[in-house]
Formats: structure tokens, sequence, C-alpha cells
């Protein structure tokens, strides 16, 4: 992983197709890198324990990329002008771009 690059992965299983049989349990899953997102349908969320801000389909309610950052990230504003997002780092007193 490069500084500041996150992958996304989607995990998930198949409950339809866990049971087989009526009792034999045999998980499958999936396991997709996540798509670019639509402007409109972003959303964003910090997480300060994983130093990181999750971007997710705000309509298909999952993440799409993961971008890490300082220490504790507290908040973020965007700026739809400069197509940036600000978020505040409260671990590094500091505010990243």
């Amino acid at each position: 992983m490069r500084r500041k690059k996150a992958l996304a992965l989607l995990l998930s299983m198949g409950p339809e197709k866990a049971v087989f049989g009526g009792f034999r349990f045999t998980p499958t899953f999936s396991l997709v890198t996540a798509g670019r997102e639509l402007i409109g349908l972003t959303g964003y969320v910090s997480d300060s324990a994983r130093h990181t801000l999750f971007v997710f389909d705000k309509k298909r309610m999952q993440v799409t990329s993961v971008i890490a950052t300082g220490g504790r990230p507290r908040g973020v504003v965007l700026d739809p002008v400069r197509r940036r997002a600000y978020v505040a780092l409260s671990g590094n007193d500091a505010v990243e771009a």
C-alpha cells in the first residue's frame, strides 16, 4: 500500500446458496473491487481509529474507496468548485487537503 492510498474490496456472502440440502452449510463468497463513485450519490465518513476516510455510494450503501489520512480524522468539508475534500486531523492538529 502506498502512502495515502488504499483499495476498497467488497466481500459478500450469498446467503441463499449457503445452506445446501436443508442442513449442509457451504458458504460462497464474492470479492470485487469498488467502482468509481457518482458525485451526487457520494458520502464521506471519517474513521479516527483507522486514520482513514471512507467514500461510499449513498444509493447502494457500499464503500467505493478508502483514503488513508493523517492522525485521527474528525471531519470533512467539501469544496465542489475546486473538487477537494478538506479533512480535520485532530491527532496532528492540522487540516489535510
